[in-house]
């Protein structure tokens, strides 16, 4: 399957999800050009990637996506999105409904977990999931202070 034909699929074959798993195929990042700007998208409470080879680009897409408003769960393991993909995340303008939020093994720093400690983001989550990120005691603390369940 190209990513042509994959992203095809997605504009015009399926009818307002409201939740939706990518998981061990590693399509990577090509593969995700342009899905999230198609409003069928806006049902979405739910959105999970894992093990499907995404990075720092397409968690900017998603950030950027006004159509993902409505999701509340948010979640990413073994993918490489990187300090650069979690700060998209954090600074979007659309993500104001995420309350569980996982980042597990995302090749995370503690610059972008302070930041995310530090965020309207961080604020509004009930639920934070950050294992195997490289993290320091103090940003644990940091983190645990969230008003959120945390798990490290």
């Amino acid at each position: 399957l190209s990513p042509e034909s994959f992203r095809e699929f997605f504009h015009h074959s399926f009818l307002n999800p409201r939740g939706f798993c990518f998981e061990r195929s590693r399509l990577g990042d090509p593969y995700f050009d342009g899905i999230f700007e198609n409003p069928r998208w806006d049902s979405l409470e739910r959105l999970v990637f894992q093990g499907v080879g995404v990075r720092a680009k397409t968690a900017r897409q998603i950030a950027e996506s006004p159509h993902l408003g409505n999701v509340e769960n948010l979640e990413f393991y073994n993918e490489l999105i990187s300090d650069e993909g979690l700060l998209s995340l954090i600074e979007s303008p659309h993500l104001q409904n995420v309350k569980h939020l996982s980042l597990h093994q995302c090749n995370l720093t503690e610059n972008s977990m302070l930041a995310l400690a530090d965020s309207r983001l961080g604020s509004q989550l009930e639920s934070l999931s950050i294992g195997r990120n490289f993290h320091t005691d103090e940003t644990a603390k940091r983190l645990q202070a969230l008003n959120a369940e945390v798990t490290i």
